[in-house]
């Protein structure tokens, strides 16, 4: 009983559910780059090079009708009509809003409704207590059809669910393969660690402090990294990447005990038959970085462009986020760039077309987002005493409180060739949209 309510302190914590105290100081926030109105959003920099930029967002959308606490989402194209459709977890407490909820993408490309984007396909209630939290869509079988991998932290479990296509009608089995793990799987990271040919599936055990690798889900066989290995406390998200430039797909391990990330290199990497049976994964550590304090979220990508592998995390109480150059070898170089008031989740796309990644962060207390855009050459902060990025600050959600975002996504979602905005309000049970003007 005890490790059970352990578990649910756990899931409300990690899930934003934390009640905020009325005596939170609020920091002063720096200026902006913005000029704001009560239906747009305009940010404009002045880039190195001297080339003044704007970049314009609408007044934040509303998809309902979506379940309870929608937490996570992926997008991925289930019916191969090349439009991605969204598959989301709705995280809910109550055992009977639990579920799964697959979106599929309409035909309308222009509207004032956002709802006429997406239609409800599939609802699948997750069983009892089962919480679904992270989530991965990925052909895992490889019969060419996206299939579903769902974490349960109270349940310390993952479910696999079988994706069917007729006629290109997507579905899903009506059951479920479900396989324990360790103690309170939150993050998910999927990929072909062996080369072509392979599939695994890494999942972070935040109470267990390790990492499970499954080698082959349909036979449950996986191996463990632990604290023997290097895998410090709390692991709370993974990524991969290639962290030393071998052409091999890495693990990144944030540590929220620790405060740093676990580089860990592929020592397994090797090109494998479409007919060899399944082989383990070995990783070996590398090292550590250090982030800031109380890290939520990380992602990876080419930050500066140079055709190495960067990560950037946030972090809630220092209100920014640390970007770790690569410098190869599984070595990195920080930076820490301010954002605002409890930064949570994080996403990067290059919005103006310039070939540098920009930022989107979630702010958990301001309840607001803040994008970060490129200055167009790829420059480190602090390079030259210049500045890499403007900010501005945008809202998540059309009213001013309650609109706390979860996780984000960057994608062109009506079909004009810009970038926009979807993000989960999870206390809102609503999906926000931003559309790029």
């Amino acid at each position: 009983m005890q490790k059970d309510f352990i578990k649910l302190c756990l899931f409300m914590a990690f899930c934003g559910f934390t009640l905020l105290s009325t005596a939170c100081s609020f920091k002063e926030r720096p200026s902006d780059d913005e000029d704001n109105t009560a239906t747009t959003t305009k940010i404009t920099i002045t880039r190195i090079d001297g080339v003044i930029e704007t970049l314009k967002f609408s007044a934040p959308m509303e998809i309902d009708q979506i379940g309870s606490n929608p937490l996570n989402f992926v997008m991925k194209d289930l019916n191969n009509d090349n439009r991605e459709d969204l598959v989301l977890l709705n995280s809910a407490v109550s055992e009977e809003d639990q579920a799964i909820r697959v979106l599929i993408r309409t035909s309308v490309d222009t509207s004032d409704d956002p709802n006429e984007f997406f239609e409800n396909l599939v609802v699948l209630k997750t069983g009892t207590d089962q919480r679904p939290q992270s989530l991965i869509v990925e052909d895992v079988n490889g019969d060419g059809i996206q299939d579903l991998i769902v974490s349960h932290p109270v349940a310390d479990s993952i479910s696999f669910w079988e994706g069917k296509l007729s006629e290109n009608q997507f579905s899903l089995a009506n059951t479920s393969v479900e396989i324990q793990v360790g103690e309170f799987p939150t993050s998910l990271a999927a990929g072909q660690f062996r080369g072509t040919g392979s599939f695994g599936i890494a999942i972070a055990n935040r109470s267990s402090d390790n990492v499970f690798l499954i080698y082959d889900i349909l036979n449950q066989q996986s191996t463990i990294l632990d604290g023997n290995h290097g895998v410090e406390k709390d692991p709370l998200q993974l990524v991969t990447g290639d962290w030393n430039n071998d052409g091999c797909l890495d693990l990144a391990i944030l540590s929220g005990n620790k405060e740093r990330v676990n580089i860990f290199k592929n020592t397994s990497c090797s090109n494998v038959s479409e007919n060899s049976a399944p082989q383990e994964f070995t990783f070996e550590k590398i090292g550590n970085s250090d982030v800031g304090e109380d890290p939520q979220g990380m992602i990876a990508g080419d930050w500066d462009h140079d055709g190495l592998m960067d990560l950037a995390i946030s972090n809630r109480i220092d209100d920014d986020i640390t970007l770790l150059y690569g410098e190869g070898e599984g070595i990195f170089v920080r930076w820490d760039v301010r954002v605002g008031d409890g930064p949570g989740q994080l996403a990067s796309a290059d919005f103006n077309g310039d070939g540098v990644e920009d930022f989107v962060v979630g702010n958990l207390i301001d309840q607001d987002l803040t994008v970060l855009l490129s200055n167009g050459d790829g420059s480190r902060p602090g390079t030259n005493n210049q500045r890499a990025y403007s900010r501005a600050h945008i809202a998540s959600g059309s009213i001013p409180a309650g609109n706390r975002p979860a996780f984000i996504k960057i994608i062109d979602v009506n079909g004009d060739d810009r970038l926009d905005i979807l993000l989960t309000l999870p206390f809102e049970d609503k999906i926000s949209l931003l559309l790029q003007e």
